[in-house]
């Protein structure tokens, strides 16, 4: 590694200003193109990294992720007591046009900039090893085993007047955003008398209670990915009892639960896939299971996308990075339904001594900054932790609310840095809670500082409960919200620019502030209209089970009005 800045090369004699390192990957590790993936940190005497700027042979390629746990550094004598060391760490994952096609040897730069202006480089040559090749079956052995799954009899469809009987694949059922979007697609499909459900998911939770109340069956079994026994094995079992319990089609959520997609596909049962994951696929693997994947499984998962019957995602923008692996006509963008009768009515008949309590934890005066979803790096608590810490002391009566801890080393990481920073009676974590339309009462601004978010359920409620949003200009979120008309947005991974707009909300106007959470709730209300998602949600059910080759459509959002219009309304 070479590091250039100030206080480097100087002897001993001199202060040092920053303290760096690139961790991975190590000098002489060859690097793949497909996932690579650099982790390090960077840490200055004075404030916080405000961003790490990555570049490949001169050219940018992107920003790291900020703020995670370093716990060697928190008590480092290099640089003195700076809060920021405990969540110095940033990470970075290059996407396939982030590299070059040759050479196979590449410079890598890491350009760290700090919230007081100070900057230091890293920098290391790597070696880029070749592309992963396709999976060779040369024995024949994976083209046996699937045989073994094509001897079982087809499934056939529910006899006459029994409905439609579907199968839906998750992949978790405890808190989180896309296992309750699952429970409430469900809820709308089970509206149906004449559709029964039953749900397969790898990992137990909260959500499994819910959904039997409703009368969902819930099975539970893994879903491997370690290579071709392992991964053919689970389908035989699959398609087995699949076939026995003769379902008509297929849901599938999360890119996780992709084995049900392909066992759907070998027994010529329609499915529906609902992805929220905004990755690259192979940076997505890197992610969910770690460096190392099995080529002859990444390519059930790449074929399972490209037979789907139809790829449902709430934002073009996600869209956009799966049109590599599936046709056009298979997919279609569906903003989220949003459960609007259960929040105003949530909101009429709420208790208000359990609000009262929620709101006597903090000074009467308080403006409560609501952060609610599961804490982890990727909803970067940590990076607006520290923005926070960058206008606290010009607005006193703001307190940093973060709900949905579960611990974890990215959690005690924050711990440290509110700690260390003076910021404890002022930044608060908070368990994470099935309570959420609480915490949106008493909230009087909403953030949700990700830096990858498809199209988040809490932005959509926080809207909904009129609390102006700010949020991090990533994905779909832009296509939600419009700076300064509906909500407010700031750049991910940008300390600086997160404070920036922190501090453009606080100050301003009351009456601002009304105009746009009504607007922002406007925009919700048009825009996600569950009774619309569910006609439509069902409507293509009843279209795949008839023909599973048709070509799915989706009712479009009613048209948005004029600027003109729009700006009437705001005013209103």
């Amino acid at each position: 590694m070479k590091s250039t800045g100030p206080g480097v090369g100087r002897g001993q004699a001199t202060r040092v200003e920053h303290l760096g390192n690139i961790k991975i990957p190590r000098p002489g590790d060859p690097a793949t193109r497909e996932s690579l993936r650099v982790i390090g940190y960077g840490l200055f005497r004075r404030g916080s990294v405000n961003r790490v700027d990555v570049l490949i042979d001169g050219h940018h390629a992107g920003n790291a992720r900020l703020g995670l746990p370093s716990p060697d550094l928190r008590n480092s004598p290099a640089l003195g007591k700076n809060p920021a060391a405990s969540v110095s760490g940033f990470e970075w994952l290059a996407g396939p046009a982030d590299l070059p096609d040759e050479p196979d040897r590449v410079t890598l730069e890491v350009l760290v900039t700090s919230t007081e202006g100070e900057t230091f480089r890293m920098s290391r040559d790597l070696w880029l090893s070749p592309p992963e090749p396709r999976f060779e079956d040369t024995l024949g052995y994976a083209a046996h085993r699937r045989h073994e799954v094509d001897e079982i009899v087809p499934c056939r469809s529910s006899p006459k007047g029994e409905g439609v009987r579907l199968l839906a694949f998750t992949h978790r059922l405890d808190h989180g955003g896309a296992q309750r979007y699952f429970f409430e697609q469900i809820r709308y499909l089970m509206r149906d008398p004449h559709l029964r459900c039953t749900v397969v998911a790898p990992l137990d939770g909260f959500w499994r209670r819910r959904l039997e109340t409703i009368g969902v069956e819930v099975h539970l079994t893994g879903y491997p990915v370690a290579g071709v026994t392992e991964y053919e094995s689970a389908v035989a079992q699959l398609a087995a009892w699949m076939t026995h319990h003769r379902f008509d089609a297929v849901y599938v959520n999360t890119l996780d639960s992709f084995i049900g997609a392909d066992v759907a596909d070998r027994l010529g049962l329609p499915v529906m896939w609902k992805i929220h994951e905004s990755f690259l696929l192979p940076n997505w693997w890197v992610v969910a299971h770690g460096g190392a994947r099995h080529p002859y499984v990444f390519e059930r998962l790449e074929g399972a996308l490209s037979r789907a019957s139809a790829l449902i995602f709430a934002a073009d923008a996600t869209k956009r990075l799966f049109e590599p692996y599936a046709a056009p006509s298979r997919m279609v963008t569906a903003p989220y339904g949003l459960e609007l009768d259960d929040i105003d009515t949530f909101r009429e008949r709420c208790e208000p001594a359990r609000l009262e309590r929620l709101r006597s934890a903090y000074p009467e005066d308080a403006l409560l900054i609501l952060c609610l979803g599961t804490v982890n790096a990727r909803k970067a608590q940590a990076v607006l932790a520290q923005a926070f810490a960058q206008v606290a002391s010009k607005h006193p009566n703001a307190h940093l609310v973060l709900v949905g801890d579960q611990g974890g080393s990215y959690s005690t990481g924050i711990q440290h840095y509110v700690k260390d920073a003076g910021l404890k009676k002022r930044c608060h974590l908070i368990p994470v809670t099935s309570d959420a339309y609480f915490w949106h009462e008493v909230a009087d601004i909403f953030v949700l500082s990700s830096d990858i978010e498809s199209s988040p359920i809490s932005i959509l409620e926080a809207m909904a409960f009129e609390t102006p949003v700010i949020a991090s200009r990533v994905f779909g979120v832009p296509e939600l919200i419009e700076d300064g008309r509906n909500g407010y947005l700031c750049e991910p991974n940008d300390v600086i620019d997160l404070a920036r707009c922190l501090d453009r909300v606080l100050s301003a106007r009351p009456e601002e502030r009304r105009r746009v959470a009504q607007a922002g709730a406007s925009r919700v209300r048009r825009r996600h209209d569950p009774d619309r998602y569910a006609r439509s949600l069902r409507r293509l059910l009843q279209q795949l089970v008839q023909d599973a080759d048709a070509t799915p459509s989706w009712e479009d959002e009613p048209p948005s009005p004029s600027a003109g219009a729009l700006e009437a309304l705001e005013h209103t």
